[in-house]
């Protein structure tokens, strides 16, 4: 039994949904009556956080990135959550402010001081020294995605290209001083192989699952479906090899003709091949090649909505593939709207967590970025009151060691009744378990689930979040089940957690499986959808290239959506 606790649905932050926004934010103190906007997608914080925010912000969510990019250009918002490729526009419009990451973490001294000029040094090494302090903050997958877009800071219109340096030191600014990292992905198929629950009877979710031989669920359920290649196309007839039919995909326009660039092949474009550069010689090949790519992944035009069905939501998507009432068996989603597949029992509680669906990570994939920013031109106490909350709310726990979040997520708790292999025996005692209410970054990935994009938070829920080396314990004989650690005996867990007493094992298959949906960004993975490890043969192993989505200016994003909506809607 995992540590893990039941995982709540989540929308995926590529949409392209309109959410209605009102207000106006100028020179206004969070002490006001009125309450400055901040805005972040819809459903991607947890529900009492976003509460804790709104005490001195007005909380606002958005669909598609476009509406909070307008918000900003309109000066109605003072900050929010936005993705790489929008972050790196609106720095170039000069419209963001650095994050003071000094006054962030104020509250840890050892942080701060890594992003202050105690010294008085000049500014090449001031600049060395932050760069040195945000690199032991964050996961070295998160800093090297923002470097990809250190090509694009230069002021936007300037023919010379000229460097952004909003605080005239200069040295050209880093997209990393203008961002909170957030939260991480990449994409993933995700296809249906579990059943539900009906009146004690066990049924196949989904066609496909209903067709094959009792041996051959079984082996799929274990061990996944052998995927030979895994391009996108050769994915899709590899599941229509195995019964699979009804697919669903993202409506978000970037996502897609990232994902047509793979099959573009024409030296007549600049931008030839797997690409996440839109422009004015490529948008309209990338459009058609997704096109194509969906019908030779299905077999299948979009326009055949009962084979391919197109949503705009990560809980659409995600809920479709578990959704016993709707014919969808395969999604191309993100990773974590995907570790919520797995673990459905909170959509439908006819399912059975870690066993609904399994994955395969194409070849070639997607990073996607989302972070916090501020706009400039505010107050600076306006900007310090966002900042603190931030960090109580949300972001404290990110500057904690491993160690440091073991002692703060801990708790002590009784029991009278340990599981055993007939039910519960009584037995009196005390135990340890790990409670992630107890620390806001801990609290808010249990809520969403997407990968953090800070090392500490990312590496101790890699090594605890999927946990098997686990008991349950009740004080009550009627009670709540309580998920309790084991040492390193096997025996429950008595004396202080610390990383060297806390026995880990994934051993589970739908542990296993969860942590390597978990995992994003990683460089190899198997034929079968899982992390290789010792045992995995070299023939079962390939590697993954990420890119990235650069921006784009506002006539030609309009050019392609409108042409995206034409070629799609017919």
């Amino acid at each position: 039994m995992a540590l893990s606790k039941k995982i709540k649905g989540t929308i995926a932050v590529s949409t392209l949904i309109i959410a209605p926004m009102v207000g106006a934010v100028s020179y206004v103190k969070a002490t006001s009556n009125f309450k400055p906007i901040i805005m972040n997608y819809q459903n991607y914080i947890s529900t009492d956080i976003r509460d804790s925010l709104s005490e001195n912000f007005s909380y606002k969510e958005f669909g598609d990135v476009s509406e909070f990019s307008k918000a900003i250009e309109d000066n109605r918002v003072i900050g929010g959550v936005g993705s790489d490729f929008q972050i790196v526009r609106m720095a170039q419009k000069q419209l963001l402010r650095k994050i003071d990451f000094a006054r962030l973490f104020k509250s840890n001294e050892e942080v701060a001081k890594g992003f202050r000029n105690d010294n008085n040094v000049s500014n090449e090494q001031f600049i060395a020294q932050k760069r040195k302090a945000i690199e032991k903050l964050l996961r070295k997958e998160t800093l090297e995605h923002l470097d990809n877009y250190n090509q694009f800071m230069y002021i936007l219109g300037d023919e010379k290209k000229g460097i952004i340096d909003i605080d005239k030191d200069g040295i050209q600014d880093q997209l990393w001083e203008f961002i909170i990292p957030y939260y991480i992905q990449d994409k993933v198929f995700t296809y249906t192989v579990g059943d539900y629950d009906e009146n004690g009877e066990k049924k196949p979710l989904k066609e496909a699952v209903k067709n094959w031989s009792e041996e051959r669920k079984k082996e799929i359920r274990e061990k996944g479906i052998r995927f030979e290649k895994q391009d996108v196309i050769s994915i899709g007839k590899t599941l229509q090899e195995n019964g699979y039919k009804y697919f669903i995909w993202t409506e978000s326009m970037r996502d897609n003709l990232l994902a047509g660039s793979e099959i573009v092949n024409n030296p007549n474009f600049k931008n030839n091949g797997y690409t996440g550069v839109a422009d004015e010689q490529n948008y309209k090949e990338q459009i058609k090649k997704f096109l194509e790519l969906v019908e030779n992944t299905t077999s299948a035009p979009l326009s055949n909505t009962e084979i391919n069905s197109v949503k705009s939501s990560g809980l659409e998507l995600l809920t479709a593939l578990i959704d016993k009432g709707v014919k969808q068996e395969v999604g191309f989603i993100y990773n974590g709207d995907a570790l919520d597949a797995l673990n459905g029992n909170d959509n439908f509680d006819y399912i059975e967590d870690g066993t609904s669906v399994r994955i395969i990570r194409p070849k070639n994939n997607l990073t996607l970025l989302d972070g916090w920013i501020i706009t400039k031109d505010i107050d600076d106490n306006l900007a310090n009151q966002l900042l603190d909350d931030l960090y109580e709310n949300l972001y404290r726990g990110n500057d904690y060691s491993l160690e440091q979040l073991i002692f703060e997520s801990s708790k002590n708790v009784r029991y009278n009744y340990v599981a055993s292999d007939d039910g519960y025996k009584e037995e009196k005692g005390r135990a340890y378990t790990l409670d992630f209410e107890n620390v806001p970054s801990l609290k808010n990935f249990d809520f969403v689930n997407y990968t953090p994009a800070f090392k500490s938070t990312y590496d101790y829920f890699e090594k605890f979040y999927f946990n098997d080396a686990a008991t349950t314990v009740k004080e009550e004989e009627n009670g709540e089940e309580i998920t309790v650690l084991l040492n390193q005996n096997s025996e429950i867990l008595k004396t202080d957690p610390t990383e060297n007493n806390i026995k880990v094992e994934i051993s589970s298959i739908s542990s296993k499986l969860a942590r390597s949906i978990y995992k994003s960004q990683a460089r190899k993975q198997t034929i079968y959808g899982l992390e290789p490890d010792e045992n995995t043969p070299e023939n079962e192993i390939y590697e993954v290239d990420y890119k990235f989505i650069a921006p784009s200016g506002e006539r030609l994003s309009s050019e392609i959506k409108t042409e995206y909506i034409l070629a799609t809607k017919k």
